[in-house]
């Protein structure tokens, strides 16, 4: 069996497990993962984007809605906190990462505050979940026979 690659390089099932903030930079950076970066960002970003609008433009008038902003920001915080797990190594640290920052985007009025917090967690979701759909692409086809290797032995028995 092959190892899936990244970047060029094999990767272990530990890799694949957790990479590195830097693997997830230069997973999103090559050109192999471009439709699952799209893809991921889209999906991971989309779902900081939906919180904020709801949070800032709707709930005021529909309390109701505070039970969507709550999906999203558990959505968000679990990547967050994973993310902020990899970069800072230290369990306090991430979730302090994720309070400030989930906070801020929903609770601070202010835009220039807020704004960039969303910025940071579209980033952090659109990468975070681009780069496990490029890896469990790597993973599906590894697991995945050889295109060909259901057609040799076919070939040798007609050859033979």
């Amino acid at each position: 069996m092959r190892a899936p690659y990244l970047n060029g390089h094999a990767t272990t099932s530990v890799a694949i497990a957790s990479p590195s903030i830097v693997e997830m930079v230069r997973c999103a950076s090559h050109k192999k993962h471009r439709l699952a970066m799209i893809a991921g960002f889209v999906l991971g970003g989309w779902i900081p984007i939906t919180t904020y609008s709801i949070i800032h433009w709707h709930v005021q008038s529909m309390p109701l809605l505070w039970l969507l902003v709550a999906g999203g920001l558990v959505y968000s915080a679990l990547t967050v906190y994973q993310w902020a797990k990899l970069a800072f190594h230290q369990s306090l640290k991430a979730i302090g990462f994720v309070v400030l920052l989930e906070g801020a985007m929903t609770f601070v009025p202010d835009p220039w505050i807020g704004v960039p917090c969303l910025f940071l967690l579209v980033i952090i979701n659109g990468l975070a979940t681009g780069t496990t759909l490029a890896l469990d692409h790597h993973q599906h086809r590894r697991e995945l026979p050889h295109p060909h290797s259901r057609l040799r032995p076919q070939r040798d028995l007609v050859r033979g």
